[in-house]
């Protein structure tokens, strides 16, 4: 190896690297098949629990001197999703 051994590549030998580690597919399989398996009061906890640690953070950021996160726009997919369920919903409470 050369004085720059952090630049140099491990090509010449790609038998002595070490195998891809695919625990994370893994686990990631196994977390959604527990999200599946939960009841829809279980999931809702879930997302309340997540909404209040995300509340924390933000607040922590704000009163670190932090400015406020903003929120990446909506595509105008789901803007145009959220319109056609608010016009089922009108015009099923119109018939109702």
């Amino acid at each position: 190896m050369t004085g720059n051994d952090s630049l140099e590549r491990d090509d010449e030998n790609p038998g002595d690297r070490e195998p891809p580690d695919f625990s994370a597919a893994r686990s990631v399989k196994d977390d959604v098949a527990w999200l599946r398996q939960l009841t829809d009061a279980e999931r809702g906890e879930l997302i309340i629990a997540a909404c209040a640690a995300a509340a924390m953070i933000e607040d922590g950021k704000i009163r670190s001197g932090l400015p406020p996160s903003q929120p990446a726009p909506w595509p105008e997919s789901t803007w145009a999703f959220l319109k056609k369920c608010m016009n089922d919903v009108r015009a099923s409470s119109q018939r109702g």
